[in-house]
């Protein structure tokens, strides 16, 4: 699902906002993960082969097209085991790892306070995961095997 998210979102937003995407080269994405409830057991192979087979297509296909990564609700440990891992990620994507006191000011230097979740201090009246738009491109992704051209 991720991946089809990827290969078909930054041209379907533009086409249906109406916006000429040639006016925004630089237009990239924003990603904030929450990984409260993680264990070091769940750090498999499985996942750091997801997470590199992800950051390939992205770099291969869609260069620069996700700018930052937030990372939220991390346990202690979490980043020291990234600081190991983070050489799997594209050279061009900037990783922050955000405390639980600095989340919110973070996320509005880049992200409109009625865009995030109450649960992280924002003002959007959806719940994580319910936004009109993510539930539309999770239909599109359900609907489509391959992006239309």
């Amino acid at each position: 699902e991720y991946m089809a998210n990827v290969i078909c979102l930054k041209k379907d937003v533009f086409k249906r906002r109406g916006v000429d995407r040639h006016r925004f080269s630089n237009w990239n994405f924003s990603v904030v993960m929450d990984v409260e409830g993680i264990s070091m057991s769940m750090v498999s192979k499985d996942v750091i082969k997801y997470m590199t087979t992800s950051g390939d297509v992205n770099t291969r296909y869609y260069p620069l097209t996700t700018g930052k990564v937030f990372i939220v609700n991390a346990p202690f440990w979490f980043a020291r085991v990234w600081a190991g891992m983070r050489n799997l990620a594209p050279a061009s994507l900037t990783i922050e790892i955000l405390s639980k006191t600095n989340t919110l000011e973070t996320l509005l230097e880049y992200i409109d306070e009625d865009q995030i979740p109450k649960e992280y201090g924002g003002t959007s009246p959806y719940e994580t995961d319910q936004h009109p738009f993510e539930i539309e491109m999770r239909d599109l992704v359900k609907k489509a095997d391959t992006c239309p051209e």
